[in-house]
């Protein structure tokens, strides 16, 4: 019976077989909308971003032919002069902002930030057009500067950021038609426009188009929101910006002078200073606006050569072919645009060429090549040849031209931001951007310069004195004199030609060393992860797998580039083995109350190993636990010291902490949870671990274990007073970081271990599952006579304000509390600290003496009271002894545990500085825990209850379980 059932199933798999991969192929093609949006919404926003990216290209290059009705309306005077400064304050304006799209985008989500350039480009236009003066119009030109300088940049990234690489590809051919229309179209409308209506139409038009855009944006468009609230570089934006500006006025001015007299050295200086400035800037902000590591990438670096050589040799030379069809070819100003047609036919057939050719094969770097390669031959062909060429041989090299203007930088762009992880899009795309359009404004200030010297020469020798004026009165020349000053612009034109084809052989061997972008591979990988089930495997294709794309660009302090691992090879495991991986701050004492449950693990038979910064990673391996070092030395200590006047203990600053300023007090853990998170998640992606360990503070467990779809435990250090208030700020602070690891922002931790017995748990505090404190206090030896009980009748009280006190100024407090034991009659002061500080204590009374560091839980059995600082692995260890305490907190979560301390009868605390350095009211404190039986009693009962509570050993089956059911 079984065989007849098995022969039918495998008959009708085989019948449905076609049916099945029929129905699997049509499932491919027909691939969901992006972010759920509804085919209507995706037709809207195609339409929108059309229309602003035609927006885009016209507004450079349609006021150029629009010159004589805005100064015969503006400034009959002095308007030709200053009419230039319309170009160049949009060009300022547009070229300075790029970087700060780049980075907000990334910060913020594109939407908005496309929303608000398109809002600024609205506004800019609308005042233009109601402009009284020209200088109103040219203030008002570098507010829609302002705006149309993200108009292109945010549609690209939007259009990067909804489509993946291969999709991208086969969408291309709209941009090319909208680049040639944009070619032919500006200096045939502006012109027209103008002289039939008025100029201001030119920008009025702008206004409908841009206002409907906005409006259909709007309600189109949908990306996910982005929650980093990142601090924007503004210091880094505004030294880019002035940077940039005097660079470009710089290069203004010796455009129009030929010479670098004048304001020209001083720009170029100030230009250099201020990028100086910001380079180091960027070396040292936590947030950079344009991070310098992009450089380093095998695909930005080269990519971002070709955007500026390209600019500066290619797409600043159709304003020349204009001029040069005007003067030597005697075309008008308003047909020049049909002229242009060629050029225009060539960008459109490369979008359409190469966007094919890379959806079908993946490969981008033959494009590169052979578009580059065509631009510069085409290029170096109408150098050779412009100057007596027929017309049918210019429009084949012009057509040429056009196949390698349109794909030279369009494949260059195309390929980093399909090598850039997503939450560096905005900031690539930028960047490449500005690349761009500074070669494009440098280059036609530079090419112009050959122009203009070499007609100077040509003209000159052949008798013309003032060429500028003989070619601006043309048609008024006889014609011996009208065709040497063609002759001369075309001869001028040539060797303008032949050294844009020499800058473009640099771009020609770029592309040939640069290193290609597989899209079919990005596809697959994207593929994949889609096609992961949840509950993976322990090699765990996770949801972060979107992100590992090859040669992925890192930043600075940001996520780093998480290259696509490879699968490690499967080693034989017993299968009730885990490995479990621990995460700690960068202070020691943060991490030590995990090493019992670390030893229990160990004793378990699983495989435990810390990752952290070596200030942890030190006492990891001291404990005898296998630790691996992520990043560099922290030096904690120091940064706190660093802001504390001399002397003065952070107490005798601020005071004490108060509860509601608690969660601003976790700013740098979070902030160090963000840049660290990558290290992590790299190290882990290869080590495979079935569990993740980390304290309290240390959040970027949660998102690591979140990102790789395993169990994440929060082992609190003791009192915990921080978590819970600052939960809030955290999952606002990191949830961009989280969106961008492919969750749905902060998790919280599948489990939460806490040590506490029920008198010392923070109200504030989210409730935790029990686990017993085991006194560790670190490593070291204890003195001979500290293994021995004080004499008879004396009794023996420790002072361990730990080595944080001590660092912080905390000299003098020490002072205080050894002096308060003169006159205490049978008692016994043991004082532990560095014996770097022990010359700083004075003369010791006699019933006090000072050992170096010596952990606590090797010696308290013999004492019978501690004076401590409130710090969590002393509080519990003294109260694990059962022994009565006076706290005296300095910092932070330390004042908590003094007020619980003292809440449940087990302490005295002395919380303001004034009483703390009052030798006679700390002898009071002292007297009253060793002579009221109450505060012994009370410790005990905390001691009691600590006993009572799970042994790490007993927790260890509850982190098995929690990883099975995983």
């Amino acid at each position: 019976m079984s065989t007849d059932v098995t022969a039918g199933a495998a008959s009708g798999t085989a019948t449905e077989k076609p049916a099945a991969l029929k129905e699997a192929k049509e499932a491919k093609e027909k691939k969901p909308n992006p972010y759920g949006m509804s085919d209507v919404k995706v037709l809207v926003f195609i339409a929108c971003a059309m229309a602003i990216m035609t927006l885009a290209l016209l507004d450079g290059s349609i006021i150029s032919s629009a010159v004589l009705p805005i100064v015969r309306d503006l400034d009959p005077a002095h308007g030709i002069d200053r009419f230039p400064w319309l170009i160049t304050a949009y060009l300022l304006a547009a070229t300075a902002a790029q970087p700060l799209y780049g980075r907000l985008s990334d910060s913020y989500g594109p939407r908005r930030v496309y929303l608000a350039a398109l809002a600024t480009f609205l506004a800019g236009s609308a005042l233009c057009a109601t402009a009284g003066s020209l200088t109103q119009l040219i203030v008002f030109r570098a507010v829609q500067g302002l705006g149309g300088g993200g108009l292109m940049s945010m549609t690209l990234i939007v259009i990067a950021t909804l489509y993946p690489p291969k999709s991208r590809a086969g969408r291309s051919n709209a941009g090319g038609a909208l680049i040639a229309a944009g070619i032919i179209a500006g200096p045939m409308i502006g012109g027209p426009l103008s002289e039939n209506l008025s100029w201001r139409w030119i920008f009025l038009f702008n206004v409908p188009v841009a206002g409907l855009a906005l409006v259909g944006v709007a309600w189109a468009l949908r990306l996910p929101v982005k929650g980093t609230r990142q601090k924007v570089d503004i210091l880094g934006s505004v030294l880019i910006a002035a940077a940039t500006c005097a660079l470009l006025l710089g290069v203004k001015e010796y455009g129009e002078s030929h010479s670098f007299s004048g304001p020209v050295l001083p720009y170029f200086y100030g230009g250099v200073l201020m990028a100086g400035g910001f380079v180091t800037r960027q070396l040292k902000a936590a947030d950079p606006l344009m991070p310098l590591t992009l450089f380093k990438d095998k695909v930005f670096r080269p990519a971002a050569i070709l955007q500026f050589v390209g600019g500066f040799a290619l797409l600043s030379l159709p304003v020349f072919f204009i001029n040069y069809l005007n003067i030597v070819r005697g075309v008008s100003l308003d047909a020049v645009g049909l002229h242009l047609i060629p050029l225009a036919v060539g960008v459109v057939l490369v979008f359409l060429g190469w966007g094919k050719f890379i959806a079908r094969t993946g490969k981008c770097k033959s494009v590169l090549v052979a578009t580059t390669a065509t631009a510069t031959a085409s290029v170096a062909g109408l150098g050779l040849t412009v100057t007596d060429a027929p017309v049918w041989q210019l429009d084949v090299l012009l057509l040429l031209l056009g196949v390698g203007l349109g794909g030279v930088t369009s494949i260059a762009l195309f390929m980093t931001q399909s090598a850039a992880s997503a939450d560096q899009l905005g900031v690539v795309t930028t960047t490449s951007r500005f690349a761009t359009m500074l070669g494009t404004t440098i280059g036609g200030t530079v090419l112009g310069a050959v122009l203009s010297a070499r007609f100077a020469s040509a003209a000159g020798a052949s008798g013309i004195k003032d060429p500028d004026t003989a070619a601006a009165q043309l048609a008024g020349l006889d014609a011996i004199h009208r065709h040497l000053v063609r002759d001369a612009f075309a001869h001028a034109t040539s060797t303008l030609l032949l050294t844009a084809a020499g800058l473009l052989l640099i771009a020609l061997v770029t592309a040939l060393v640069m290193k290609d972008v597989d899209v079919n591979a990005l596809a697959a990988a994207a593929e994949a992860e889609a096609d992961q089930p949840t509950g993976a495997t322990p090699s765990r294709l996770n949801r972060l797998n979107r992100l590992n794309r090859p040669n992925q660009l890192n930043r600075l302090n940001g996520l780093n580039r998480l290259s696509r691992p490879k699968r490690p090879p499967e080693r034989p495991r017993r299968t009730t083995t885990m490995r479990v991986l621990m995460l700690s701050t960068p202070f020691p004492t943060h991490f030590t109350p995990m090493v019992p449950l670390a030893w229990a693990l160990r004793g378990a038979g699983h495989e435990v190993t810390v990752a952290a910064q070596p200030d942890v990673t030190d006492a990891a391996r001291a404990a005898g636990i296998s630790a691996v070092d992520i990043g560099d030395r922290f030096h904690g200590l120091d940064v706190l010291q660093r802001h504390l006047p001399d002397g003065v203990r952070p107490l005798e600053l601020m005071g004490p902490t108060p509860p509601e300023k608690m969660a601003g007090t976790t700013k740098l853990w979070e902030t160090h949870a963000r840049y660290l998170v990558s290290s992590y998640l790299e190290f882990a992606r290869g080590w495979g671990p079935d569990l993740i360990v980390s304290e309290q503070m240390e959040l970027a467990g949660q998102l690591v274990a979140g990102a790789l779809g395993i169990p994440s435990v929060q082992h609190r250090w003791g009192v915990d007073p921080l978590s819970g208030p600052s939960r809030a700020s955290a999952r606002n602070f990191l949830y961009g970081t989280a969106e961008r690891l492919g969750l749905d922002g902060l998790p919280d931790p599948t489990l939460l271990l806490d040590p506490c017995p029920p008198a010392l748990r923070h109200p504030s505090a989210a409730p935790g599952a029990p686990i017993g404190y085991v006194p560790f206090n670190g490593t070291g030896t204890v003195p001979d006579w500290l293994h021995q009980p004080a004499a008879d009748g004396v009794r023996r009280v420790v002072v361990c304000l730990g080595r944080q006190t001590l660092v912080l100024n905390g000299t003098g407090l020490y002072r205080s509390i050894i002096a308060a034991f003169e006159g205490l009659e049978n008692v016994e002061g043991v004082v532990t600290a560095d014996a770097a500080f022990h010359a700083g204590f004075g003369q010791l009374p006699a019933n006090v003496k000072v050992v170096e560091p010596v952990p606590l839980n090797l010696f308290l059995r013999d004492c019978d009271a501690v004076i401590h600082h409130g710090g969590a692995n002393t509080t519990l260890t003294a109260c694990s002894f059962g022994l009565p305490q006076v706290v005296l907190p300095q910092i932070v979560d330390q004042f908590a545990s003094a007020e619980l301390l003292a809440a449940a009868g087990a302490a005295r605390v002395l919380g303001e500085a004034a009483p703390q350095n009052d030798s006679a009211q700390v002898r009071e404190a002292i007297r009253d825990v060793l002579d009221d039986p109450r505060y012994l009693k009370c410790a005990g009962e905390l001691g009691a209850d600590m006993a009572e509570m799970p042994s790490p050993a007993g927790v260890v089956g509850d982190l098995e379980r929690l990883v099975a059911a995983a």
